[in-house]
């Protein structure tokens, strides 16, 4: 693996694991709280980042397999079973457009396993509240789409990627 390579997955994994325990604090309504901030983010640490290990693995995957194959092989490792019906209602092609009630990393993983569809993209609101899920499949799009980096963290007001 070359040294940018791994620079780069550092960086991912760090801001990854950042994004993850604020998430944390927010899910249970702690953002706010400053006596014991410390020990709380520690307390969160390890599974923000077994989780951000998860998503830098999955981006990786993505660039090698393409997206269908890195989220059915993520999705292996939080959900047993998978049921979905209807999919012959789903055009193979042509426009559609899919929606989910809420960017989590289940739905996510779900919707891109399960459409019959190579042409997948996403096209999603970031901004307050949001989760690492969605900034991680933002930027892992964007990616995609373009050689160049993306940063990861909150933008500092809602934006739309394509």
């Amino acid at each position: 693996m070359p040294q940018q390579d791994f620079s780069e997955r550092s960086r991912q994994l760090q801001a990854l694991t950042h994004i993850n325990i604020q998430d944390f604090l927010e899910s249970f309504g702690l953002q706010d709280i400053q006596r014991g901030r410390k020990a709380l983010q520690v307390f969160c640490w390890y599974p923000a980042r077994r989780f951000a290990r998860h998503m830098v693995h999955f981006d990786h995957q993505v660039g090698i397999e393409g997206l269908s194959p890195a989220a059915r092989s993520t999705l292996k490792g939080y959900v047993r079973r998978l049921e979905v019906h209807g999919l012959e209602n789903i055009p193979t092609d042509g426009p559609l457009l899919v929606l989910s009630n809420h960017p989590g990393m289940a739905d996510t993983l779900i919707l891109f396993t399960s459409l019959p569809r190579t042409d997948l993209k996403s096209n999603a609101c970031i901004g307050w509240p949001s989760s690492a899920m969605t900034e991680f499949v933002m930027c892992t799009f964007s990616q995609a789409d373009e050689p160049s980096s993306h940063g990861y963290g909150r933008p500092s007001r809602p934006q739309t990627l394509r």
